[in-house]
């Protein structure tokens, strides 16, 4: 794993050797390979075999830096800022920052995290990418900075605290995943993407360096050409994510992001792609959902006939406590509580396959949800602000059909709510008898959120809701396409955490070709009737993969199943979840944290069958495991106390 770490001092003599000690010995405590530079202020760290030459002239005198990169377009940028040949990612994104400043890292493509240092300037500038994978985080003290890719790797710093912040820890458990800057640490901060950060002896300052095109203009007059640009897009996102010709393998399924991934690896002629996908455990106490079909192995099988370079390994998810059991070991690899963890644990099989076969690169089409394959529900509010009232009622009404709910409800729920003040909405739905607000009554009434609920007012969670712009419900969430590409850049935190963990522990780098950022930024300029037409969502991925994917893939309206046994495995553990809650009750710092005498009624009134259970689903997923799963948590960082 490449990584890098560093310390900066604004003390006019700063211990200097100190710090490089301190880097060094933990470094040499893991047997890593590591690099070190250092100024009168600063040490950097580079740790992990460099990729390329990291030397060249873009390094300006007086300066730091430390990065990793994996960039698309490296070759291009290369000849735009003349640099001499064969310098890694890591050396190119630096180049482009020292030379062009915040345009330079708008030029970049790909995964990216810096960190340089300007001895003269005494300016610390730490910069990410736009959302595709990296992560970047710093703690400022009194007179100091500590910064690392990888989180484990700051907190191992002993100047740096690991002191929770209970604020964040319940607004996570509350529901909000919109923490673009704050971690769970108190003083810890994450670069937020698309974001430089400046950090002198005076003072902190984010910025944005680069934000999507909303063109006011069509791109193309013809539908098909429209389809045709999204096909050479797809087609460049997939060669751009293997460019190093690494070992790889598709975390794969049968809905239309992964298909189309592998799909597209096919048709570019690769003999062999390796293809991981879980299915459910044979017999259990499972439940599948109407909208939903129960296994992903007949779709797979299926493009394995259309494609025989589609190797499939099928693992069942026969037993998923062992993920739960080994949560240390989750939190040695990457610090921070995992939401649904227990839905999660799903994958753990898949990527222990995967690294026991040497995978060093796995794909996935997540990013694809925002973009390609965009369900179209932005279209309803799209058509009413350009006055096509006839189509609109048009759209309403094919999609009441097809879903086999109300007209009205449909124009309630994707036009009425969308367009109101959400003060104005939240009152509406709590006059209807819903709980749209978060207080301590509806927190109270509301099973998804195991918090105490005084705790509400305590620590004043619906002010830090609005701060980070977490709307409750969701459904009030203006329906435009700069609310769509604040999703798609702005809050995908989460998933890049989740995949620096599966590097941390598995040594696999996540790739996904769907958040290719030419990809992404053309989506959000193809028209909203494209994505969704007759009340069909996703229309225009279905399209789009027309000549490459089947046609009963294409046609498709359900969902793949997930978790379809997780009560049955939840039951397996019950007496560990007893357990855990029993300590809840013993610990003050807990009791302040979570409603426990709730959490101990879910475990005496254990539901019958799957599905009651399903019925349940937010009480046990998103209350009881997830309490359970953030206790541990607590109790990690404080060395087993809480």
């Amino acid at each position: 794993m490449r990584a890098f770490v560093g310390v900066v001092r604004f003390d006019p003599f700063p211990d200097v050797e100190r710090d490089k000690h301190e880097l060094i010995r933990r470094t040499h405590a893991d047997k890593r390979v590591f690099a070190t530079e250092e100024s009168d202020h600063a040490v950097f760290m580079q740790m992990g075999e460099p990729a390329g030459s990291e030397q060249g002239a873009w390094r300006a005198p007086g300066t730091l830096f430390a990065g990793r990169a994996f960039l698309h377009n490296a070759d291009d940028l290369s000849r735009q800022l003349d640099l001499p040949p064969g310098m890694g990612d890591a050396a190119i994104a630096g180049s482009a920052l020292q030379a062009r400043g915040d345009a330079g890292l708008a030029m970049l493509l790909g995964n990216f995290a810096l960190a340089r240092w300007d001895e003269r300037r005494r300016e610390l500038t730490l910069a990410r990418d736009y959302g595709s994978g990296d992560s970047l985080f710093f703690y400022r003290g009194k007179n100091f900075v500590v910064f690392a890719s990888h989180l484990p790797e700051l907190l191992a710093h002993p100047d740096v605290p690991r002191q929770l912040d209970d604020v964040v820890l319940a607004s996570f458990l509350a529901g909000n995943r919109q923490q673009k800057r704050r971690t769970v640490f108190q003083g810890i901060e994450r670069v937020p993407t698309r974001s430089v950060v400046t950090i002198t002896a005076d003072k902190t300052a984010h910025r944005t360096y680069w934000s999507p095109e909303f063109r006011t203009v069509p791109l193309y007059a013809r539908d098909q050409d429209y389809i045709e640009r999204a096909r050479e897009l797809l087609d460049r996102a997939v060669a751009r994510v293997l460019k190093d010709s690494p070992r790889f393998a598709v975390m794969a399924s049968g809905g239309l992001d992964s298909s189309a991934v592998v799909s597209t690896l096919a048709r570019q002629g690769h003999s062999t792609v390796p293809c991981y996908t879980f299915i459910p455990a044979e017999g259990g106490n499972a439940f599948v959902r109407e909208n939903e079909y129960p296994s992903e192995r007949p779709k797979t099988e299926l493009l394995a006939r259309t494609y025989p370079a589609l190797q499939f390994r099928y693992i069942r998810t026969q037993d998923l406590r062992q993920f739960e059991r080994s949560d240390e070991r989750y939190f040695d690899g990457w610090p921070i509580p995992m939401f649904a963890a227990s839905v999660a644990q799903l994958f753990v099989p898949l990527y222990d396959a995967m690294a026991a076969d040497g995978v060093k690169v796995v794909l996935m089409g997540t990013a694809g949800n925002l973009g390609l394959t965009w369900d179209g529900f932005n279209l309803l509010p799209e058509l009413a602000r350009q006055g096509h009232i006839v189509t609109l009622l048009r759209e309403a009404k094919a999609t009441a059909s097809l879903s086999g709910t109300p007209i009205l409800r449909v124009l309630v729920h994707e036009l009425l709510y969308p367009s109101l003040p959400v003060w104005a909405g939240q009152t509406i739905l709590r006059l209807l008898g819903h709980r749209p607000y978060l207080d301590r009554s509806d927190v109270a009434m509301d099973s998804s959120i195991p918090l105490r609920p005084e705790l509400i007012s305590e620590l004043d969670l619906p002010r830090v809701f609005q701060e980070d712009g977490a709307i409750r419900p969701a459904s009030l969430r203006r329906r435009t396409r700069q609310d769509r590409a604040e999703r798609m850049f702005g809050f995908a935190y989460l998933m890049h955490e989740a995949r620096a963990l599966v590097e941390g522990r598995y040594g696999i780098e996540v790739r996904d070709p769907m958040a290719d950022r030419d990809l992404l930024e053309f989506s959000l300029n193809v028209p909203e009737r494209l994505y969704r037409r007759d009340g069909l969502t996703r229309r225009f991925a279905r399209a789009v993969l027309a000549d490459r994917v089947p046609a009963e893939i294409l046609g498709e309206k359900r969902l793949g199943a997930q978790a379809t046994n997780w009560f049955s495995a939840m039951s397996v553990r019950r007496h560990e979840l007893a357990a855990e809650v029993e300590r809840m009750e013993a610990s003050l710092t807990a009791c302040r944290m979570f409603d426990v005498p709730r959490l101990k009624r879910l475990l005496d009134d254990w539901p019958k069958d799957a599905a009651e259970a399903e019925r349940l689903r937010p009480a046990y997923i998103h209350s009881l495991a997830e309490a359970v799963h953030v206790f541990r948590f607590m109790r990690w960082v404080n060395r087993g106390n809480a």
